[in-house]
């Protein structure tokens, strides 16, 4: 079962104070990298550099084999083109452009007419109901 350590103490400093300290920390001692973002946990042996991390923040730039743009293309304007003219709103399976409208084509065997948006379909299926509903 867990145990709580009322002794605990929280240490901060930056990259260059961690390298320059060569103080023993308590193992009850967290110690916190501002800049790296790395955390350390004492030991009452170890000082801070010769210390195992905890955890880190990755910094993006430190990450290896990432790609220079994610997307077709050695540029962002490249990488882009390609998002714009063959992704976006170009097959049923890539996501429609904000200016889609949605045009209805005309079905004979059900009797749907076409409609220029799904805003029209709406009004036209609306009507449709109400004079069926209204009918003797």
């Amino acid at each position: 079962m867990a145990k709580i350590k009322y002794n605990a103490k929280v240490w901060e400093a930056t990259t260059t104070e961690w390298a320059a300290d060569n103080a023993i920390y308590a193992p009850n001692d967290l110690l916190f990298d501002t800049v790296s973002g790395i955390y350390k946990r004492g030991n009452g042996v170890n000082k801070y550099s010769d210390l195992p991390a905890l955890g880190e923040v990755a910094a993006w730039s430190d990450i290896t084999g990432k790609p220079s743009v994610i997307a077709a293309g050695s540029t962002a304007a490249e990488a882009w083109a390609v998002i714009d003219d063959a992704a976006i709103g170009t097959t049923a399976t890539t996501a429609a452009a904000g200016n889609h409208d949605h045009a209805i084509v005309e079905d004979t065997a059900s009797g749907l007419a076409a409609a220029a948006n799904i805003q029209a379909l709406a009004i036209a299926l609306s009507t449709r109901i109400k004079a069926l509903e209204d009918a003797p």
